[in-house]
């Protein structure tokens, strides 16, 4: 006969888990926040998108696709941020950041 104990949901260590990110999570989040807005940071982007349109440009694009597509680029990245400094910034506005 199987075993009952292998089949059943680990209740408290799945409650212990989610206490641990509750508390870890949003400090996570405002340490990632404050990366991307950092002086390094906008270097670092500024860095890779005169990267991606020089690669694009080198490879045979037109420069005016080139350019469309490093705005797409750098649309997505800001998509990425605005998401995680939004969750941050609510963490902070919970008094848990």
């Amino acid at each position: 006969m199987p075993d009952d104990k292998s089949n059943e949901i680990p209740v408290k260590e799945i409650g212990e888990l989610f206490d641990v990110l509750s508390e870890k999570l949003p400090g996570v989040m405002k340490a990632v926040r404050d990366s991307f807005f950092s002086a390094e940071a906008g270097a670092g982007l500024g860095d890779a998108v005169g990267s991606f349109y020089k690669s694009l440009v080198d490879k045979g694009i037109p420069d005016e696709k080139a350019y469309e597509l490093t705005l797409a680029f750098l649309k997505q990245f800001r998509r990425f941020a605005d998401a995680i400094s939004a969750e941050s910034k609510k963490s902070d506005d919970d008094g848990e950041g």
